[in-house]
């Protein structure tokens, strides 16, 4: 049930703020903007099929490790484009051998390196 859409409701709740530019009181912009990120908010989890329970729940155990998590991703995200740096150099060297033919160094397998 908590899947990668789960997040992105997260996300939202906690960096969504909407205020008027209104030369209203600041409690009723406040209130405005709680309010709109509410809404927001239920429609995401409507849109994922959470309860308000459910999300009650995962953000008990979400909330203390979310900064850990965050870097996580960091840590991912450069691992699997490091990962596809490298596919595609040995990707570009296969395509070169088997266009121009095995050389010395790559009849070793170095290229594949």
């Amino acid at each position: 049930m908590y899947t990668h859409n789960h997040t992105h409701y997260l996300a939202l709740s906690l960096t969504h703020t909407h205020t008027h530019t209104h030369t209203h009181t600041h409690a009723h912009t406040h209130t405005h903007s709680y309010t709109h990120t509410q809404e927001a908010l239920a429609k995401r989890l409507e849109e994922i099929g959470m309860s308000d329970f459910e999300d009650a729940l995962y953000r008990r155990f979400y909330d203390p490790v979310a900064n850990e998590i965050a870097q996580l991703r960091v840590v991912l995200q450069v691992r699997i484009s490091d990962e596809s740096v490298m596919s595609h150099v040995k990707e570009s060297r296969l395509i070169n051998v088997m266009t121009h033919g095995v050389s010395s160094r790559c009849a070793s397998g170095s290229w594949l390196v």
